[in-house]
């Protein structure tokens, strides 16, 4: 289960992406393809969100976990690009503060997201971090195997 914040993040849109793109590769008659899905996926899942389209990518690794972080202001973006089986996301939130905090030189004041994407307010120079953004949606989603190979997402709005 992931805890979403504003709206579908990182976990949740790349795994509606697998589903959907496996879905359009198996109705059209390219199973063949199928094999190239997690390559083309790979590329998709690393993208800037919201308001960090066009900020510099840098990427740094922390405690064995690798992420690329954006920065906008007194906003840092962290996708987590490593590969773990379910992380806890109080210890991968804790890794992209840190290299938050070691590439920026400023102080982690908060993290929002997920184990894949967060938001991480900066306090630097003095100033103090911006407020955490207002939830517009917070979701639950689970996954479920709909048979046949096919996996379905269920989403709760609380």
């Amino acid at each position: 289960m992931w805890w979403v914040h504003n709206g579908l993040s990182g976990s949740v849109a790349c795994l509606v992406a697998i589903k959907n793109l496996l879905t359009i590769v198996a109705h059209a008659g390219l199973m063949r393809m199928i094999p190239f899905v997690p390559l083309i996926l790979l590329t998709a899942c690393d993208t800037p969100g919201p308001g960090f389209s066009g900020a510099p990518a840098v990427k740094v690794v922390e405690a064995g976990t690798s992420f690329t972080l954006r920065r906008r202001g007194n906003f840092v973006e962290a996708i987590r690009t490593s590969s773990h089986m379910l992380p806890k996301f109080e210890d991968v939130a804790r890794n992209a503060g840190v290299a938050t905090q070691a590439q920026t030189g400023c102080r982690a004041d908060w993290v929002l997201g997920d184990p894949t994407m967060m938001t991480i307010g900066l306090e630097c120079d003095g100033h103090r971090a911006p407020p955490l953004p207002r939830r517009k949606h917070t979701l639950f989603c689970e996954y479920f195997d709909a048979g046949q190979g096919a996996l379905d997402l269920e989403c709760i709005r609380a």
